[in-house]
């Protein structure tokens, strides 16, 4: 009968499950938590978004210089526009909008319209949001 006697050395089948499910649960935790974030992002800028549509005063914006980046494996050109517009003060303001090139691109002196809340005018962004904003003046 000593051949059914369980041996008393460490249980590697055990302790191997173990170490499998806890390091299964610490991925679902941060799995879980990164679509939270996601989740609370989009809320915001949804938020964001259409505060700027509801309450936003519309005003030109001029593209003043443009940035280019290659991607590192893609080889894909995104440019970014750094756009200035003034507010009903005359106050200048600026901020970057980013344009992945495709088939068009963005050129110094390119106009759009832009909406800026009245209260932040810092806080802005073209009119029409999504692809080429262009909006020919």
């Amino acid at each position: 009968m000593a051949i059914f006697e369980k041996k008393s050395g460490p249980d590697i089948v055990g302790i191997l499950w173990d170490f499998l499910m806890r390091y299964a649960i610490v991925r679902l935790a941060v799995a879980l938590l990164l679509a939270l974030a996601c989740i609370i992002w989009g809320i915001v800028s949804y938020n964001n978004n259409a505060l700027l549509a509801k309450n936003g005063i519309e005003t030109e914006g001029v593209v003043v210089s443009i940035r280019e980046e290659v991607g590192r494996k893609s080889h894909m050109v995104t440019q970014y526009g750094m756009i200035e517009y003034k507010d009903d003060k005359g106050n200048n303001y600026k901020f970057e909008h980013v344009n992945p090139k495709v088939g068009d691109s963005l050129n110094v002196g390119d106009k759009f319209s832009i909406l800026y809340l009245p209260d932040k005018p810092q806080k802005a962004n073209l009119k029409k949001y999504g692809g080429l904003n262009k909006y020919p003046f």
